[in-house]
């Protein structure tokens, strides 16, 4: 049994995270991801905002269908203020993991 120890290398017992090319550790991989995640989900928030506009606009006095394109507009805002406290408070956490980080 000892020697079968003995022949076992170093390497075996270690263990190391799998991280994608081009980055240096697996939190700036998940920055990344989460980042793009935002930035697309942004960019759906800011589409039903102008969508919600042109809703409005074209209501033609319709009571009704201005009501509903003040409605989506509203939660159309909504989520943009949310997407974007969420890109803040990713980019806090980023600064305080990065700044905790052992060298």
């Amino acid at each position: 049994m000892i020697k079968i120890a003995q022949q076992i290398p170093d390497e075996v017992g270690t263990w190391t995270a799998w991280t994608p090319q081009g980055y240096d550790n697996v939190s700036s991989f998940l920055i990344r991801l989460i980042d793009w995640g935002l930035l697309l989900m942004g960019s759906f928030a800011v589409i039903a905002v102008i969508y919600s506009g042109f809703m409005y606009i074209s209501a033609g006095g319709d009571q009704a269908l201005a009501e509903k394109a003040k409605k989506n507009l509203t939660w159309a805002i909504i989520g943009v203020v949310l997407i974007a406290l969420s890109a803040v408070i990713v980019q806090i956490v980023n600064s305080i993991i990065s700044t905790n980080t052992p060298a």
